[in-house]
């Protein structure tokens, strides 16, 4: 009934029979709804945007990604 924007980390993936991304599981997820997004004078920008999801992995379905950014961190080897 709406439209979310998730935050988290991946953490793995799966593929389907056929060798294409079909879901992506992220630890440490949050979400809020589209709708909520920050207004363009800035009036919310003190509100709390995102939301926790419980659980451990939060699968989420290939298929329904209308869109996807994705942030690299460089790790020092060790």
């Amino acid at each position: 009934d709406a439209a979310y924007l998730y935050t988290g980390i991946l953490c793995g993936y799966e593929v389907s029979d056929q060798g294409e991304l079909d879901r992506l599981l992220l630890t440490q997820t949050q979400r809020r709804k589209l709708a909520d997004d920050r207004s363009l004078d800035g009036s919310n920008a003190d509100a709390v945007r995102f939301y926790p999801i419980a659980g451990d992995i939060f699968v989420l379905r290939y298929s329904e990604i209308k869109t996807l950014n994705v942030s690299y961190l460089s790790l020092p080897e060790s």
